[in-house]
């Protein structure tokens, strides 16, 4: 692709060029029960808090995931869906 034919960056009503947000820049959209479920796969059931916390630390969860799931009650659930629903994130 010759230079003429690359798509100009987007400009402010300035003039300026407007720079697109790396992946670092874009603030995280909320945790959903689908991020749970992908963080905590694999985890036996009955499992505690800090079993399911272990288990997304090593499933690579993010910090955002972590911190939702440091919301759990310090109790056994017996079921994900038990635990989606302490969250609030399951009726």
């Amino acid at each position: 692709m010759s230079e003429k034919d690359r798509p100009k960056p987007p400009q402010s009503a300035a003039g300026e060029t407007i720079e697109s947000p790396t992946p670092d820049e874009i603030p995280p959209g909320p945790v959903t029960g689908s991020d749970v479920e992908a963080a905590v796969r694999g985890t036996d059931f009955p499992a505690n808090a800090r079993d399911l916390i272990d288990r997304a630390r090593r499933n690579g969860a993010d910090e955002n995931v972590l911190a939702r799931l440091a919301d759990l009650a310090d109790r056994r659930y017996t079921s994900l869906g038990d635990a989606l629903r302490s969250l609030d994130m399951l009726s």
